[in-house]
């Protein structure tokens, strides 16, 4: 079997496994999928295959399906089962990295090419409505959309991890996506490309927000928080 013959028979087999499961889903992974052209302008040396295969495979182990396999097996183990040897041992290893490693928030100084590809384009998916709605399908039946008394404030982004404390709203997740823009360059020449896309997600949080602050009667501080995220960018967007 062929490389490409092995790509389509992945995409097949793991098809029915990525059900809804909070945006980690099968649009998710397609979306990202159609990016190759546009990511790869942005990454020089990713292989087209190598991305698909990462893509196809980077959130395996949020499928419900196939969790017992991976707790059996081991993550490493089950991918390593699922690519193959259709590809040369050096594409494979450096596949299996890019999915270990894909959720560390910034690249590193020796990453592969498909490692910065699969992280950009999993950021990029997220800018947009559809990245505005991901937390509350993610995390809908976890975690409070906001506090009905201080529903705003731009505070801590990161996810709780032991002894840390991390965002506790869905409303302050939506600025742990807002702040990829002043962070990191290729989202910002993204985002030049397809301004709507930023723009929608933005008139998305103010929506939310304006409804939040009459339904409770609070001052509506969507725009502080929005400023103080995006810092010196933020005239860019502020309402005209």
């Amino acid at each position: 079997m062929n490389t490409e013959e092995r790509l389509e028979g992945l995409k097949k087999y793991l098809g029915p496994f990525y059900v809804a499961q909070g945006g980690h889903d099968l649009p998710h992974v397609l979306r990202m999928e159609r990016m190759f052209p546009e990511i790869a302008e942005f990454i020089s040396g990713v292989d087209r295959v190598e991305y698909e295969l990462a893509v196809w495979l980077h959130n395996v182990d949020r499928c419900e399906g196939l969790r017992e396999e991976i707790k059996a097996k081991t993550l490493p183990v089950v991918l390593l089962e699922l690519i193959g040897d259709s590809l040369s041992q050096e594409a494979t290893s450096r596949i299996i990295q890019a999915i270990l490693e894909h959720g560390k928030f910034k690249d590193g100084p020796n990453d592969s090419p498909v490692l910065q590809a699969l992280r950009l384009a999993d950021k990029w998916d997220r800018i947009g409505v559809l990245g505005g709605i991901s937390g509350f399908q993610w995390l809908g039946c976890k975690m409070p959309a906001y506090e009905p008394g201080h529903p705003f404030g731009y505070g801590s982004t990161a996810e709780a991890e032991l002894g840390k404390k991390g965002y506790e709203t869905l409303y302050q997740n939506f600025y742990r996506i807002i702040e990829w823009y002043p962070i990191f360059p290729l989202i910002r020449e993204l985002v030049e490309r397809h301004p709507w896309r930023f723009k929608h997600l933005l008139f998305f949080i103010r929506a939310f927000a304006r409804e939040v602050s009459e339904a409770h009667g609070v001052q509506n501080t969507v725009e502080n928080d929005i400023e103080k995220c995006l810092g010196p960018y933020y005239y860019m967007w502020a309402p005209k």
